[in-house]
């Protein structure tokens, strides 16, 4: 949940046009604030007592690799889907843009990836996610070399909805 939470948050702000962002959550036994401090942000560190990475880790390197060096961003949300696309730096692999999407109540809204532009999706840690695509509480990147892709399969996500209701 704290790395489906760090980058929702992340996306946020940059989507709200925030240019840096810093975080600094590490934790630790021995310079923690008292034991209820590191109860209630523990699972928010990089980092576990031990030094091993925790899941947030490997999602904010994915979340600086796919948005690291992006810009225009741009509210592709729906009634059932928060979405947010993003142009991406020169030289950039995968796809000239990406969006960011979740679902807004955790239940799975279906992304259609067919058409005649190439979508491809990567969970938040970086593994592919292969069709038929879904929604969910966890945020998945999608990337495609236009943005009419991305516009096209979001907000065919809501029609779909719409439509099973």
């Amino acid at each position: 949940a704290a790395a489906a939470a760090l980058v929702k948050g992340l996306t946020l702000q940059l989507a709200a046009g925030v240019e840096r962002i810093y975080y600094y959550q590490i934790g630790g036994v021995e310079w923690g604030q008292g034991y209820p401090s590191r109860m209630l942000n523990s699972a928010y560190t990089l980092l576990d007592f031990d030094g091993s990475p925790k899941p947030t880790l490997p999602a904010m390197a994915q979340a600086i690799a796919m948005l690291g060096d992006t810009a225009e961003p741009a509210d592709l949300s729906t009634g059932t889907v928060r979405a947010y696309m993003f142009r991406r730096g020169q030289g950039e692999k995968g796809g000239r843009y990406v969006a960011v999407a979740w679902a807004r109540s955790g239940d799975p809204v279906p992304v259609e990836l067919t058409g005649s532009a190439a979508i491809t999706a990567f969970d938040l840690m970086g593994a592919a996610v292969p069709a038929p695509l879904s929604v969910g509480s966890r945020p998945i990147y999608l990337l495609a070399d236009s943005r009419e892709a991305l516009t096209r399969a979001l907000g065919a996500a809501e029609g779909r909805q719409a439509s099973a209701r």
